[in-house]
């Protein structure tokens, strides 16, 4: 290369370094001037590349490593293992642009080519530079948290993407001798094989991403549902406090009231009393998770006249299910009763029935409902397309358990029955 190539490579090079290090990969700039001392390293190199004491391919391939290495701040690991992918990646774009180029113009000088390429590259670079930078904290953090084999996958990726853009190149150039196609043919695929194996394991990425999605889901909704309860508990025993406090008066009164002998007030009386203890009634099944649910139904519908529940047996301490899996599957089967019963006019009933036998648990969830679909109650949900994922959830919690569920609609009764 000539001079005037020689800057030219410098200035598009560090800049496409330092784009991609500061803008995308996150890191931090050195404090002080000493870290422009990595500079030496052209001023001195350069020279000793035109007098022909240094390869000038080893020159240019470890400009990017010092560069990162000396200009920016972080663990040596952390920068070796973003300077090869950066290297890998201004590689593929460089030999793109050269090949798109070649493509139109073939008549075109290969040094023009090569510095209308550096130009073009370094364009490209400002563009994405200038969409990622404001996320460029976070691409850091998640970087450098990906286990090694995830490294692996990308950088493999990248080194399949640049092979083909050289080997199209050199197609394109006509450069390519009978033993560089046989080669190429054999890395070709092998490069496949890694891309297959790459996918694959993207898709269990994606496959576990969704898992964890959901236990986060799951455990906000434990969450959420614990400190409803708890606040409806801290409101009830207020209340109930207040009653206590109060049963002396109200025991006066009646007993006035009874002097007088007008037992329809004394009736009127008692049955106010009864709808305020029946108010702060709280449902107690055994197990939390499914109290926090049966008792935000019960109190969501206890305004309503004809509403009646009721709840036979108790849940053993020991269950063999965990807490995220109950919350599954019962927080869905009370929210799909919930569902059913507010669509539903006149006498409203909730029944849960739970009984233990050895080492299986079995529960029968019964409400009123409106009307039925097939095997499940038709929803009311706006997003009726998501519809069904409950359900699903539902089944796939007991089938993790080798048990078994069933939905049925029996006079006028929607039924769900578990068995684990």
């Amino acid at each position: 290369m000539v001079l005037e190539e020689w800057l030219l490579w410098a200035v598009t090079e560090t800049l496409k370094f330092f784009m991609i290090s500061y803008g995308i990969f996150g890191f931090e700039q050195r404090k002080g001037a000493a870290r422009f001392w990595v500079f030496l390293y052209l001023v001195v190199g350069i020279p000793l590349v035109f007098i022909g004491d240094l390869d000038e391919l080893y020159f240019i391939s470890l400009w990017g490593i010092w560069f990162v290495l000396a200009f920016f701040q972080g663990s040596v690991w952390k920068k070796i293992k973003a300077v090869f992918l950066q290297y890998i990646a201004i590689m593929t774009v460089d030999t793109l642009i050269s090949g798109i180029i070649w493509l139109f113009y073939s008549e075109v000088s290969k040094r023009l080519i090569n510095m209308i390429c550096d130009t073009l590259s370094v364009v490209f670079w400002l563009i994405i530079f200038f969409f990622v930078r404001k996320y460029r904290e976070v691409v850091y953090e998640v970087f450098f948290s990906l286990p090694l084999h995830f490294y692996f996958v990308i950088l493999c990726t990248l080194l399949g993407a640049g092979f083909n853009s050289a080997n199209t190149l050199a197609d394109i150039m006509g450069e390519k001798t009978i033993e560089m196609g046989k080669a190429s043919y054999v890395i070709s695929n092998m490069i496949r094989i890694i891309m297959i194996v790459c996918g694959i394991m993207v898709i269990r990425v994606v496959c576990s991403w969704k898992q964890l999605q959901m236990e986060k889901e799951t455990g906000q909704k434990i969450f959420n549902a614990q400190k409803r309860h708890y606040e409806v508990m801290q409101q009830k025993a207020d209340e109930l406090r207040h009653f206590r406090h109060d049963v002396k008066k109200h025991i006066a009164v009646l007993q006035v009231i009874c002097k007088e002998g007008k037992v329809d007030r004394v009736e009127q009386y008692v049955s106010d009393l009864h709808e305020k203890i029946r108010d702060n009634y709280l449902v107690y099944t055994g197990n939390r998770i499914l109290d926090y649910f049966v008792n935000e139904l019960i109190f969501d519908l206890r305004g309503e006249e004809q509403f009646t529940f009721d709840i036979t047996g108790r849940f053993e301490e020991e269950l063999p299910i965990s807490d995220s899996d109950i919350c599954v599957l019962f927080g869905n089967a009370v929210d799909n009763c919930r569902e059913a019963l507010k669509q539903c006019d006149g006498e409203k009933k909730f029944q849960i029935t739970i009984r233990n036998y050895q080492n299986h648990l079995f529960v029968r969830m019964c409400n009123t409902a409106k009307k039925k679909q097939g095997a499940l109650l038709e929803t009311s949900k706006r997003d009726g397309r998501d519809h069904g994922y409950g359900t699903r959830n539902m089944r796939r919690v007991v089938e993790k358990y080798d048990g078994n569920i069933e939905w049925k609609y029996e006079d006028g009764m929607f039924v769900t029955e578990v068995v684990i």
